[in-house]
């Protein structure tokens, strides 16, 4: 409660100076006044058994916490904003729509729609639809539908569909599909679909299978500037 109170009383004036940079200028005291009370009014939480519902307040719920903007969500369950610039943990899943993110902490899984992420740690899944992923830590898979990702570390899987990476390490595959990747690592497949590699290291196998790669190693195999091609782990023949 002493949270939520103290982000209330941050978060008015907060908006109150943001809207007024988008054009909300109130100018006598006393539309200045009813402007203070409805951008109040915005930022309540009003709890309900546990459960957090707002349109532009923050703070914390011992389930689920719900809201339209937020800046600081922390839920024991689930993190939902339609758009923020935002601070964002949830003990199941965080979901942010549009905006910036921050931190977005998860303990099943992660999902952010349009923006930029700072980082996204989940033991769980991060799902990116379109932006910049800086980092992304996924105890399962990572993944960037569109976008630029900067570094990306997965239980699973890494995946970056369409855009730029510059690194991708996973403890299963490491997958790009079309674009520019810099450095992809894995234990299990490294695999670009179209495009430029300049580093793939793949345990089982280096997959170039529309593009250039050019540097390709597996366990015990490796070779300089591969083209639509694969290069196969050989393991080594030890004879009697």
């Amino acid at each position: 409660i002493m949270l939520n109170l103290i982000l209330l009383l941050v978060g008015v004036p907060f908006y109150y100076f943001v809207f007024h940079l988008f054009g909300w200028k109130a100018k006598t005291t006393k539309s200045k006044i009813s402007k203070g009370l409805i951008i109040l009014a915005l930022c309540i939480p009003f709890n309900f058994n546990g459960n957090v519902y707002t349109i532009l307040g923050n703070g914390n719920a011992e389930k689920n916490f719900i809201s339209v903007c937020s800046f600081y969500q922390d839920a024991g369950k689930n993190a939902f904003a339609l758009g923020g610039l935002i601070n964002q943990r949830a003990g199941n899943n965080a979901y942010t729509g549009i905006g910036m993110v921050f931190e977005q902490t998860s303990g099943k899984n992660s999902f952010f729609g349009v923006g930029i992420s700072w980082v996204q740690e989940s033991k769980g899944n991060i799902h990116t639809a379109l932006g910049v992923a800086i980092i992304q830590d996924a105890g399962k898979d990572a993944d960037l539908i569109t976008g630029v990702s900067i570094y990306q570390k997965a239980g699973n899987d890494a995946m970056v569909v369409v855009g730029g990476s510059i690194l991708q390490n996973a403890k299963n595959n490491a997958d790009f599909g079309i674009g520019l990747s810099l450095y992809q690592s894995s234990q299990g497949d490294a695999i670009i679909l179209g495009g430029i590699s300049f580093y793939q290291k793949g345990m089982n196998k280096a997959e170039s299978k529309f593009s250039i790669s050019c540097y390709q190693k597996t366990k015990n195999n490796f070779r300089w500037f591969g083209t639509f091609s694969t290069l196969e782990n050989k393991e080594e023949q030890i004879l009697d």
